[in-house]
Formats: structure tokens, sequence, C-alpha cells
């Protein structure tokens, strides 16, 4: 596949640390059509035609909007080097699940969303899920639902203490948020602008 900084074709005269970590490894992932954009261990924009989209060890950070070039639906797999990601990162792309190593030290996956380490915090959910099983999360990030064109209703659990900006910014078809328990539950600003 291609490294580029910012789209630059010259990566392996210019920047060929960036292309050492991004090499082509069988056990990595296999390459039948599409490519990863890349500027040091960050991933700035993906390309892919496959329904799976695995991205390489050694990327440390998901960029804002790097998958917004993804056609069709796509399962996301992230490696145990990936340690940040953008709160706009999956934004455009029709994820319908997310796979985290188990050997990452940040995030996890459960029921095909995205958490953190300790399944404290929903990071994104996959916008084209209809379901989703939300067990005792204490945080919905800024834009966990965002675009989630299929989601109809969401039960947030009691445990839940803070709603992030924008977390269910334009589900078109959302017509419930129930919330459990009694307590006051901090909600950012825009929480359902467009939905």
């Amino acid at each position: 596949f291609y490294a580029y900084q910012y789209g630059m074709e010259k990566c392996i005269e210019k920047y060929t640390s960036i292309c050492k970590i991004l090499q082509p490894a069988e056990d990595i992932i296999e390459f039948e059509s599409g490519r990863f954009i890349c500027y040091q261990n960050e991933l700035i924009e993906c390309r892919y035609d496959s329904e799976i989209v695995k991205i390489p060890n050694g990327i440390t950070c998901i960029r804002e909007r790097a998958f917004k070039n993804c056609t069709g639906e796509i399962r996301i797999e992230i490696p145990k080097s990936v340690a940040v990601i953008s709160a706009f990162a999956f934004e455009e792309a029709n994820i319908t699940e997310f796979v985290v190593d188990p050997n990452n030290a940040r995030f996890s996956s459960y029921y095909g969303a995205l958490y953190d380490k300790n399944k404290d915090t929903l990071i994104k959910v996959p916008n084209l899920q209809k379901n989703l099983v939300l067990d005792e999360v204490k945080k919905i990030e800024n834009c966990a639902f965002a675009g989630c064109g299929r989601i109809k209703r969401v039960n947030v659990p009691h445990t839940v203490e803070k709603i992030g900006y924008a977390a269910f910014s334009y589900c078109e078809k959302l017509q419930e948020v129930i919330f459990g328990g009694n307590k006051v539950i901090f909600l950012a600003p825009g929480c359902f602008v467009g939905s």
C-alpha cells in the first residue's frame, strides 16, 4: 500500500520512518484495494473498498474524518497500537462494527460498539447499528451516536453521569431516549442537534 504525507507521493524518499512502520506484512493486513494515508504514526485517511478495514499495527492515532472516503458498509478492526481516536474520526463512514485487539491498552469493543478499556465510557456506536447493549457506562463521549441513521431508541443506564457534545446529533430515526435512574445527568451543548 501507499503511505503519503497529505498526498505527497515521494514518501519513501523524504519520510522513510513513516514508510517503514507501514510496510505491508502478511500478518498485518491484506491489500486487495485501497490505501492508508498517514503522517508519522497517525492515520489521516483511509480509502478502502472492502467490508473489513484492518488498521495496521503501528498506527497510534486516528484523525478526524479518516474514513470519509470508505465506500460501502465497513467493519473496522483497531490494533493494539492505537492510543488516540478523534471524536470525529468515523464521521461519514458506514460502520457496521468495531473490533478492538484485546491487547489494546486504551480501547475495547463490546457488541460492536467502541469503548474505553474499562468500558466506563462509550466512545462510538456504529452508525448502522439498530440495537445496542449499554452496560453500566459512566460517560457517553462526544459524537458517540452521531449519524446513527438506524437507531430509534436508546436506553441510557442509571450509571451515566455525563453525555458529551453532539452525542446524539443527526440520528434521523431517533424517537426516544430513556434515562434510567433519578439523578441529574450533565448534558453537553448540542446533544441532539439535527435529531
